[in-house]
């Protein structure tokens, strides 16, 4: 069965989309967390009460999030800095085109983000 990504909305996209850490990605399969939206509601303690989830995947995680335009719940503070660094004060689109096209250009940050991350811990 192919996966399919609900472009209009980046709550729906699939933590697997992502290239995490095995270790963070299998704890948080293990714990029922599969998508951004699931990932948003939680707080970085109850992440970090989950087994093999430390500091590191914290990191992974926010970093993930923030490209999304997204949070952990206890987090706002970080994504706010996150959007003034990259000029972006408003999330707000008017269009399904305008959504689509910020869900796909969050993808291609977060995923490039990710491989700057992955170089940096010599994966």
């Amino acid at each position: 069965m192919e996966n399919v990504v609900d472009i209009r909305s980046p709550r729906t996209i699939g933590l697997d989309q992502f290239k995490l850490l095995p270790i963070t990605h299998n704890a948080l399969r293990k714990a029922g967390i599969l998508n951004l939206g699931q990932l948003s509601e939680m707080t970085k303690a109850q992440l970090l009460a989950l087994p093999n989830v430390g500091w590191k995947s914290i990191s992974e995680l926010r970093l993930i999030l923030a490209f999304a335009d997204m949070s952990l719940r206890d987090d706002v503070a970080f994504v706010t800095s996150v959007r003034k660094s990259l000029g972006r004060h408003t999330t707000n689109a008017s269009t399904p085109e305008q959504e689509r096209d910020r869900a796909l250009d969050a993808l291609e940050r977060t995923a490039s983000a990710l491989e700057r991350i992955a170089v940096g811990w010599k994966l």
